[in-house]
């Protein structure tokens, strides 16, 4: 039985990634920390996910946790943190890289468009993060890596940060996400992340795109029902280099279909919450 280890799994990305990875027989090694505080938004993922005897999950911080314990031996590991900066961010990267060169598997990285002209603190982090993993790929020649570089990812579970799920729920003024050059759904991201075990050519960055123009703001459009022809998003089209081209067969969901499908997904948690089940 194929590995995985999922860093962040009760995350946006983390937790669809790893309900798909148990989907196609992976076992999988699930970490991420629920405060004392109690976040019963991961508490319920949890439930839906630790049914899956193949589901092995750590309340961690990946900091404080010996990753050889958890698991002697993985296939990939996906690290799939929220974009955030953590005081021993540097530390905790090195240290997962260590891991994985130690046991030859896979490691996958998940940055974002902030990276690319380093918009902002978090698109500074990413970038120093995306160049550290360059670097020591070039001195561990037992380590093999892929980094995504991802616009806006919406569908449910997105986080009540950001712009979509705001405006689901009925924010008249909601922040606005720092990407707004792209959109794609999650269903899709996780179909390329669940290819790239198999992928042989490795040690390179992707950027995944819809290829479509203006997907960030339909979506806004889409979501308010409104039509603002005159908008124009900072990038009007992101199109696909010669790496994305392989991937983008999976970019198949439309605005629509996604944007349904994250609505319908938040009447549900309204009705949990209705319900005191969460």
């Amino acid at each position: 039985m194929k590995k995985a280890m999922v860093i962040g799994s009760l995350g946006f990305i983390g937790f669809s990634l790893s309900k798909r990875l148990l989907e196609e027989g992976f076992e999988v090694i699930g970490i991420d920390h629920i405060s004392e505080e109690h976040d019963q938004l991961k508490e319920q993922k949890l439930m839906e996910i630790a049914r899956n005897s193949n589901f092995k999950y750590s309340n961690n911080r990946i900091e404080n946790l010996p990753l050889q314990e958890v698991a002697e031996n993985c296939d990939v590991v996906y690290y799939c943190l929220p974009n955030k900066k953590m005081a021993k961010m540097k530390e905790v990267l090195k240290k997962v890289m260590d891991y994985c060169n130690e046991i030859t598997c896979k490691f996958v990285y998940l940055s974002s468009y902030e990276s690319l002209n380093q918009r902002n603190e978090i698109g500074q982090m990413k970038m120093k993060e995306e160049n550290e993993i360059e670097k020591y790929s070039k001195l561990n020649y037992n380590f093999s890596f892929h980094i995504l570089q991802l616009p806006t990812v919406y569908g449910p579970w997105q986080p009540n940060s950001m712009t979509f799920q705001q405006l689901i729920m009925g924010i008249d003024s909601p922040s606005i996400d720092p990407i707004r050059e792209d959109a794609i759904f999650i269903d899709d991201l996780i179909e390329i992340l669940l290819e790239l075990p198999a992928d042989s050519d490795v040690n390179k960055t992707i950027k995944i795109n819809s290829n479509r123009k203006n997907q960030w703001q339909e979506g806004v459009n889409l979501i308010k029902g409104t039509s603002n022809p005159k908008q124009e998003s900072s990038e009007i089209e992101v199109k696909n280099t010669e790496d994305q081209a392989a991937y983008n067969r999976h970019i198949q969901t439309s605005l629509e279909e996604g944007i349904r499908q994250q609505k319908e997904h938040y009447k549900y948690l309204q009705k949990l919450k209705e319900m005191g089940l969460i």
